[in-house]
């Protein structure tokens, strides 16, 4: 839930590299946006894993600003819009910027 998320002050994990939350936005897009806000800070993140996270709606991934994630190589992203296009576009935009992204 989002309070869950909202426990953890932004930029605590600044030197995250690696993070997996499949399915963890599979049935709910409920803190999807408490979520992304705190991994914006996350400037050093190479890997991303959201499988199955369908729920996730395009306010989340606004919480991202352009160029936030640079370091990323490696993301997975099957079935978040496999039901609907909602936040791919915003997806993309935040991922043209991923200049190392190798998967």
């Amino acid at each position: 839930p989002s309070s869950a998320w909202e426990q953890v002050p932004d930029g605590s994990w600044q030197k995250l590299k690696k993070c997996n939350f499949t399915c963890c936005f599979r049935n709910s897009g409920e803190g999807a946006v408490e979520l992304l806000r705190l991994l914006q800070h996350c400037r050093d993140l190479e890997e991303v894993d959201f499988r199955h996270c369908e729920k996730i709606p395009s306010s989340a991934w606004e919480q991202v600003p352009d160029g936030s994630w640079e370091k990323l190589k490696k993301c997975n992203f099957t079935c978040c819009f496999e039901d609907s296009g909602e936040g791919a576009v915003e997806l993309l935009r935040l991922l043209q910027h991923c200049r190392d992204l190798e998967e």
